[in-house]
């Protein structure tokens, strides 16, 4: 991985960059990644002739589940169909604990479909936040929808 001028790579040591200078370091780097009018979503979403369905998909609770590979395989049928612009990946669906998003739109994003990534602020640390924003840069992942708010009890 590189970042400018400095490339880091496992198991070598990597001088240590004083937070000033690794900070625009880094929001210059994610500038360059999350480059406006680039996606498929967005340009579909601006041609006036063209009609943008982006289906959304629940993941579920464990790692390993099956609503992981049905959400698989429904992102592999609507990059095949062509019908769908995106898929949407509800985060922490309900307050409930599930699979990591960012994990899951990477695997979606094999399939040749762009995920658009939920994020809810509801569970997270404003670092919390900031470091999976970075991560979705390094994914080479670029639709998010951010949400913040609690759930009350009914």
């Amino acid at each position: 991985m590189e970042l400018g001028s400095y490339a880091f790579r496992e198991g070598v040591d990597c001088p240590a960059l004083p937070i000033d200078t690794l900070v625009p370091l880094l929001q210059s780097a994610i500038t360059e990644i999350f480059i406006p009018g680039k996606t498929i979503s967005r340009n579909a979403m601006q041609d006036p002739d063209d009609f943008c369905l982006v289906w959304e998909q629940i993941p579920g609770p464990g790692a390993f589940e099956m609503r992981q590979e049905i959400v698989l395989e429904n992102a592999r049928k609507a990059a095949e169909s062509r019908k769908a612009c995106a898929i949407s990946i509800t985060d922490n669906p309900g307050g409930n604990p599930a699979i990591a998003t960012d994990i899951l739109c990477a695997e979606i994003r094999k399939s040749g479909i762009e995920p658009l990534v939920h994020v809810a602020f509801r569970d997270r640390s404003r670092n919390q936040a900031e470091s999976l924003l970075y991560q979705l840069a390094a994914l080479g992942i670029h639709n998010v929808l951010i949400l913040t708010g609690i759930i009350l009890p009914i």
